[in-house]
Formats: C-alpha cells, structure tokens, sequence
C-alpha cells in the first residue's frame, strides 16, 4: 500500500511504538496521517496483540506540537473524530463499494460509551 498525496499519506510498514499509562510499550502499524483544518491527525493499527484493542482497530491521535516537540493527543471532541475517521475511510477505500461495506460495519458497532471498537479514543488511555 503506498497513497500518497499532500494531504494525506498511507505507510502500513512503518511500525511505531507507544509507551502506555502503565509503562507497557505498544507496537502499531503507522497506516495514515491526515491534514484536516490545518491540523494533522494519525492513524494507526496494532501490529501485535494488545490487551483491550481489536486487531482491526483503528486508533486516531492529533499531532500537537507542546514546548517545540510533536506529542500526539487523544482526540475528545466526539465529531471531530467522526469527521476525520470518514475522511480516513474515504482514502483508505479506493473502492466505493469497500467504503460503504465499510460504512455499513460501522453503524452497527457499539458507541464509545460502550468499548468502541473504531477509534481507539480512549481519552488518554494509550497516549505518551
């Protein structure tokens, strides 16, 4: 896989490693990174096994810059991240068809309230 253009890129081999609350190091596919309102968001899959989040699990952080570096941030704000995963899914899919498929999976998911299995915003759960 490899889309690129200047507004969004998709890399599913570059692995990144996050240092959970509990000091626990998560291994995650980097799939996406996304320019939305002039502000960047990430996206990224688990590459392993991780306690509590799907393998097919997409997690969604905001690039942030605090004190001159790059920290990635939960995203709480609950349609901004709806308006970032469609514009994610939208690129992802080069297939209309695979989008609504895709569409059709997540309506019937469970909201956030009760374990998301999209997003991956777990207010700060799984953030440096």
């Amino acid at each position: 896989m490899g889309k690129d253009n200047e507004n969004y890129k998709i890399d599913k081999d570059e692995i990144i490693e996050l240092d959970g609350d509990a000091g626990e190091v998560m291994k995650f596919h980097h799939i996406a990174t996304i320019d939305h309102k002039g502000e960047w968001f990430v996206f990224f899959q688990p590459s392993e096994p991780i306690n509590g989040i799907d393998p097919e699990e997409v997690v969604i952080f905001k690039i942030a810059n605090v004190d001159g570096e790059d920290v990635l941030l939960p995203i709480d704000d609950e349609a901004l991240l709806d308006e970032v995963y469609e514009i994610f899914v939208k690129e992802y899919y080069d297939d209309e068809e695979d989008y609504e498929d895709e569409e059709e999976e997540t309506e019937s998911r469970p909201s956030c309230a009760e374990s998301c299995s999209r997003c991956g915003g777990c207010n700060g759960k799984f953030s440096k």
